[in-house]
């Protein structure tokens, strides 16, 4: 459209214009049973109504044992950078936790609880999660890969090259390995 044929200020007008997603239209649950002076549940007759007498749900508290103070705590996997993850994994070990630290490198290798993988080969999370998975309690993991990235200052193409693989990427690849192993709310 051209410049020349659009409405002058003195021509535009304001409409009316629906607000609301449902166009005016009622959307009841018109057959939820509702509980009548402790009777048995009946059909809606209509909409519900809110009184002392009729109630759609009726709760009930049911006990339930405090949890155990000896529990199995929760191993931890960090993928230690340098600095901040090694740092991490020390307090936690000293705290009496175990530990899992996943380091970068060329190839698969386990060393007790030093665990190094391919950042890019995506079998690599498969079988760390199978090591470190296999506990009654699913582990906590941090990721701390691009922790240790340089300033961006200092960033040249290969730093820039390997970013996204110490992050994202690895990020999705372990995610992937959670999910085959049929993790479904992993605490990272």
């Amino acid at each position: 459209m051209s410049a020349s044929r659009a409405p002058r200020a003195k021509t535009a007008r304001r409409i009316a214009a629906p607000t609301y997603a449902f166009g005016e239209r009622e959307y009841w649950l018109k057959h939820v049973p509702f509980l009548e002076d402790g009777s048995e549940a009946a059909p809606a007759p209509g909409p519900p109504v809110a009184t002392t007498r009729a109630a759609l749900y009726d709760l009930t508290w049911q006990p339930v044992p405090a949890p155990s103070a000896t529990r199995a705590r929760a191993p931890w996997v960090v993928f230690a950078d340098r600095t901040v993850g090694r740092q991490l994994a020390v307090q936690l070990k000293n705290d009496g936790d175990d530990v899992y630290v996943v380091t970068r490198g060329t190839a698969y290798r386990v060393d007790g609880s030093e665990i190094q993988i391919d950042p890019g080969q995506p079998d690599h999370y498969t079988r760390l999660w199978a090591a470190v998975g296999a506990t009654p309690v699913l582990p906590r993991i941090v990721h701390c890969w691009s922790v240790d990235l340089p300033p961006s200052e200092a960033l040249d193409a290969a730093s820039l090259d390997a970013a996204p693989g110490l992050g994202t990427a690895s990020v999705v690849h372990l995610t992937q390995a959670l999910l085959k192993a049929g993790v479904t709310q992993p605490a990272i």
